[in-house]
């Protein structure tokens, strides 16, 4: 897909599913922040969902499923409205939510596409073993027996 669509700044929608479009999802489409209305299910996109999306703080449609996509959502889809409706299943299984690493937070848009699973929290350090008990002293010697 041309870059000059990434420079369409007043552009409120734009639908190109179905068309079998291929490789990565074009980061200059992270340049459409009016954008409200954003489909490209259906086409051959692969690989991760470039964080330049999460610029798209005005959508209220965002349809990705039915591509290749992998990796983890960014957490920069924490900006996306998570009352968009958001589509990233069916036919991304190797797609799962990031969390913000300064919160915790999964993705608002992820947490709407509700079929994305999110990655359980990393458990928490371990804690240094307890120190060893010391050492038992040595038995004592028996006695020396007396004739």
């Amino acid at each position: 897909m041309p870059p000059q669509i990434g420079e369409l700044s007043n552009l409120n929608t734009l639908w190109v599913s179905s068309n079998k479009f291929t490789g990565a999802l074009p980061r200059h489409f992270g340049k459409l922040e009016r954008c409200s209305s954003l489909n490209l299910r259906d086409n051959g996109f692969s690989g991760t969902i470039p964080p330049q999306f999460g610029k798209l703080t005005q959508l209220s449609l965002l349809r990705l499923d039915i591509n290749f996509l992998t990796g983890l959502i960014p957490a920069s889809f924490n900006n996306v409205p998570g009352t968009a409706i958001c589509s990233l299943q069916p036919g991304n299984p190797d797609l799962g939510c990031s969390e913000d690493p300064d919160t915790g937070a999964t993705s608002g848009c992820a947490a709407a596409a509700a079929a994305v699973p999110c990655k359980p929290p990393p458990p928490p350090p371990l804690s240094p073993p307890p120190p060893s008990p010391p050492p038992l002293p040595p038995p004592p010697s028996p006695s020396p027996s007396l004739p």
